[in-house]
């Protein structure tokens, strides 16, 4: 089992550090980024932290091509890299890992001429993706040039050499940021995330019919294995942290507020967020929306903020955030 997350630098709460990477440039007061082996028992077999002098943040993890890869983020300029150009915003940051002895083989900057940043990693058995959001008008790997300046969702696929065989942007309109990503068994690809937009004809989006504020918008998009868009839908007071697949189609979950669209539902209560799940057809077709959440206080927060699929009990797992008191619990 491999965990990471962000830590102090020098924290030591995880005991059998085998190595830090670029030690002379690691600053107390900032964060970086570990990597932890465990065995079955749960018990630590290795772990790494990498990181710079400034703010690294660390979003996914995957394993691929007899690797383990990890992205994310970094503020750095002394980030540790093999490979890739630095520019002189947040820049994102993909590295990969042994799988036995977490020995680091590769660690590269991607990203354009702005602030660039990898949210999720997911990979088949020839390729590797990795999603996230840019203010950069190119990407290594884009064919296309698009206004840089406001934030955009993109996809780069990558071969088993580490040659990136595409990449693609997906821009609904106003800010686009993509907060998940996942791929089904025919290869399609799915993101989710959320938008603060205009309105627009390139997607279906779905609100109630009292309540068609834009505010902010969760989306689903679908692209062919090729990276060709295939439909967007969009859905009203809301944020998407994650999806997942299966046969049931695709499954997200994320943030709702009050006009979230429920139909036939209770109203939502105002200044509050709940954790919200949202189901769709393997096409994109809007199936069912719910949330959980503390039902009687004001001003406090839940978010799903991950989801899998159990085919085992034909069920969805969702692990998320609260502060509230009164969050049904079994």
């Amino acid at each position: 089992m491999y965990i990471t997350g962000e830590v102090k630098t020098y924290s030591q709460f995880l005991p059998t550090f085998t190595t830090i990477y670029n030690e002379e440039s690691l600053s107390d007061d900032k964060t970086n980024v570990f990597v932890v082996k465990m065995d079955s028992d749960g018990h630590i077999h290795s772990s790494v932290i990498i990181g710079g002098e400034s703010w690294d943040s660390i979003y996914d993890i995957c394993i691929f091509n007899d690797a383990l890869y990890v992205g994310g983020k970094t503020s750095s300029m002394k980030f540790l890299t093999t490979h890739g150009e630095r520019n002189e915003s947040s820049e994102g940051f993909l590295c990969s890992f042994s799988l036995d002895t977490l020995e680091l083989k590769t660690s590269q900057y991607f990203g354009g001429k702005h602030s660039d940043e990898i949210r999720d990693i997911f990979a088949t058995k020839d390729h590797l993706y990795i999603t996230g959001t840019t203010s950069s008008s190119s990407l290594p790997g884009s064919k296309e040039t698009i206004r840089s300046g406001y934030s955009k969702a993109f996809v780069s696929c990558f071969l088993p050499s580490g040659e990136i065989a595409w990449t693609i942007f997906e821009s609904i309109g106003g800010g686009t940021y993509v907060h998940g990503g996942s791929i089904d068994s025919t290869g399609k690809i799915i993101l989710c995330g959320y938008t603060t937009i205009t309105r627009s004809e390139s997607f279906t989006y779905l609100y109630p019919a009292d309540d068609d504020d834009l505010f902010r918008v969760g989306f689903v998009s679908i692209f062919t294995p090729t990276g060709e868009h295939i439909s967007t839908t969009g859905y009203s007071k809301s944020g998407l942290q994650d999806v997942t697949v299966s046969n049931d189609g695709i499954f997200a979950t994320g943030t709702a507020w009050k006009g979230f669209y429920r139909p036939n539902q209770e109203e939502l209560l105002e200044s509050q967020s709940f954790s919200s799940y949202i189901q769709l057809t393997s096409e994109g077709k809007h199936v069912n929306t719910w949330v959980t959440g503390g039902g009687t206080e004001k001003w406090l927060g839940d978010s799903g903020l991950g989801i899998a699929w159990n085919p085992s009990k034909h069920s969805i797992v969702v692990v998320g955030q609260t502060q509230s008191k009164d969050l049904p619990c079994t």
